[in-house]
């Protein structure tokens, strides 16, 4: 391997990125944002370990890239699923305020 330059991420700095996004994304009640960007992150750490990702402006812009595409293609679809409505079953004789 090739000696590291100061501004060199190595890919475990991405795997741990992606490890600890995901964890925060099961701390928060929320609509998976944060387990997308956690995905990508691990993504990207396998594409720099085999040596795939290029230099770090590479690395960061396949990141933002992919996270983007990623929130647009998986959100949607969440947000689109139709919610049940509550319906309230009456029965005969059933007084109404």
């Amino acid at each position: 391997m090739f000696a590291a330059s100061p501004m060199a991420i190595v890919w475990w700095y991405w795997l741990t990125l992606g490890l600890v996004l995901i964890a925060l994304e099961m701390r928060t009640h929320g609509g998976f944002y944060i387990l997308v960007f956690g995905v990508t992150a691990i993504f990207v750490s396998g594409l720099s370990l085999l040596e795939f990702a290029g230099p770090v402006w590479a690395q960061v812009l396949l990141f933002g890239s992919i996270s983007v595409v990623s929130l647009l293609v998986f959100r949607d679809p969440h947000k689109r699923r139709p919610k049940r409505e509550r319906v309230l079953e009456t029965r005969p004789g059933d007084i109404w305020p």
